[in-house]
């Protein structure tokens, strides 16, 4: 049993963020207490996946941002750290708890929302078509209003450190790396082609860097699933958690 729980980033307690921090360095190389809890303070809420003992397994950060899309001004749900332990890959709990405070926040935004992160690792670039029927980038051409987009969010959070023409974020101090047994795929993950092309599209990604991806959070560019899950929190605007 896994459960997940959206907690407010200044509720969080000291013991939930030594948890987290545990659970963090356990699975990244190169990571250092003093960026994570930088990182962490930039944020303004966490998904806690903590199993029947309370015990944490995973976490994920997001803030919401305004800025330029494709089509003029938007909001934006930046994803921050993002790590669930191996024995829990596959669940869908996080993933619906996510999609339906996705759902909360474009509720209550008056532009058009989008899902804007920063991916160092195949399984969270999967998470894209999972969700979503059209996400950049893919193997297509971005559009040049989407790649504006893009360039223009990911200048304004990372500046000099994100590298335009090649969509990816290189930070001039290391903020980790996956472990290599958990970031290396295997033969089954190898031969999907939507790993294949993260593999291509981010060559670095051993070393940290990290790919820009964007994707519209809106119910007719969603999955069955995810659109229902997303739908679920566009009903419930004005309440928050799982």
């Amino acid at each position: 049993m896994l459960k997940t729980r959206l907690v407010a980033r200044e509720a969080l307690s000291a013991a939930d963020v030594d948890a987290m921090w545990s659970v963090f360095v356990a699975h990244y190389d190169a990571v250092h207490r003093d960026g994570f809890d930088r990182d962490l303070a930039e944020k303004e809420a966490v998904f806690l996946m903590e199993d029947e003992e309370g015990l944490c397994r995973g976490f994920s950060t997001y803030k919401v941002t305004d800025g330029l899309g494709p089509s003029g001004p938007a909001r934006f749900i930046y994803s921050g750290d993002t790590i669930i332990v191996p024995e829990y890959w596959g669940r869908n709990d996080f993933a619906l708890c996510w999609l339906r405070q996705a759902g909360r926040i474009a509720a209550r935004a008056r532009s058009p929302l989008y899902w804007f992160l920063i991916v160092k690792g195949h399984r969270t670039y999967r998470y894209l078509s999972a969700f979503a029927l059209e996400y950049w980038p893919r193997p297509s051409v971005i559009p040049k209003a989407v790649k504006l987009a893009m360039d223009s969010v990911a200048t304004a959070h990372f500046g000099g450190e994100y590298d335009a023409e090649a969509g990816v974020v290189r930070f001039a101090r290391p903020h980790g790396h996956l472990r290599e047994d958990l970031a290396l795929p295997n033969s089954t993950e190898a031969a999907r082609p939507d790993v294949q092309f993260f593999l291509t599209a981010n060559p670095g990604y051993r070393r940290g860097e990290e790919l820009v991806c964007l994707c519209e959070l809106v119910p007719g560019n969603l999955r069955p699933l995810a659109r229902r899950a997303f739908a679920a929190g566009l009903a419930g605007a004005n309440a928050d958690g799982c």
